[in-house]
């Protein structure tokens, strides 16, 4: 992991990513995919797991790498199964920034998460289980009742991560252990390494969906779960944090909420630039390939050499 990483080496970074990805030698080499079927948990519903293993992995036996775990991993890789037959075109990403030289070569583990249970895994549980009955009141009973964001977080960390570990050859210490996520995938990121700082070392929640509903009516429920990130973050000598957001369709509530994050960073003693960035895309909507295009910067963000 890198310990320092100023904002204008990380833009120069992914502005030579962008205008080098298409030269032979950002393709000399490509990672591997593959899928595990169905993985099974006794916390949550079983579900597809897509894997990214960098180029060389099968040549270097003696390797280990990082490890991104991305959430909606659906959306990762694969246009046909993506959202809106979008995707995140992350091993196109991946494979130009290793080649560029621009990142530690890396694996990257993505659960899916494509059901209707996806907003009750990654919403975060404790801030809002807290709220006062008053706000309380007029939220979901079922879906408070239903809300499992703990449940998925014991997945991650009981089940998933001991699998990779055991399976792949990985660095498995936080400063080598990331999260990654858009939307409520950005809060269930937050809210995984809040509970888990002593497993991961860092987080990047692109255009997170701090409104948590669709038309920005609950803020009393956003304001609730952002101050709980502000009293719960990780330490900031050894983790890193990046956040971003567009303008365009839900993203354009979000510039705000990102605000009040960015004061709680500030007081937890987070330098921008150093180990937290927080980016605005003018222009960028609420999608996969806005993601993607911008997904150079969080990952040397996170992964830099």
């Amino acid at each position: 992991m890198k310990n320092s990483l100023f904002f204008p080496l990380v833009l120069i970074s992914a502005c030579f990513f962008f205008g080098c990805q298409g030269t032979n030698n950002a393709q000399s080499s490509k990672g591997t995919l593959s899928q595990l079927p169905d993985f099974e948990s006794k916390y949550i519903g079983s579900r597809n797991i897509e894997i990214y293993l960098p180029p060389g992995y099968e040549q270097n036996s003696n390797e280990r790498y990082p490890v991104l775990y991305m959430h909606d991993g659906q959306n990762l890789f694969n246009g046909a199964t993506g959202y809106s037959g979008q995707e995140w075109r992350m091993d196109e990403n991946l494979d130009s920034l290793i080649a560029l030289g621009q990142i530690e070569p890396c694996i990257v583990v993505g659960p899916w998460n494509a059901t209707v249970a996806r907003f009750t895994e990654y919403m975060p549980q404790a801030p809002v289980q807290n709220l006062p009955d008053s706000v309380k009141a007029g939220l979901d009973n079922q879906l408070l009742a239903a809300l499992s964001a703990d449940r998925y977080l014991k997945f991650l960390v009981e089940e998933l991560k001991p699998y990779i570990d055991t399976n792949y050859r990985t660095k498995a210490d936080p400063p080598n252990t990331f999260l990654a996520g858009s939307s409520m995938g950005g809060l269930i990121s937050m809210y995984t390494i809040a509970n888990y700082p002593a497993i991961f070392g860092g987080a990047a929640c692109l255009s997170t969906h701090w409104p948590i509903s669709l038309d920005n009516s609950t803020p009393a429920v956003a304001h609730a779960v952002i101050d709980f990130f502000g009293e719960n973050l990780p330490d900031p000598s050894n983790h890193q944090l990046y956040f971003d957001f567009g303008t365009e369709g839900l993203d354009a509530f979000y510039e705000p909420y990102q605000q009040r994050m960015d004061v709680r960073l500030r007081e937890k003693g987070y330098t921008k630039g150093k180990n937290w960035l927080s980016q605005k895309f003018p222009g960028d909507g609420h999608n996969e390939r806005s993601w993607a295009n911008r997904m150079a910067l969080p990952l040397t963000f996170l992964l830099g050499k």
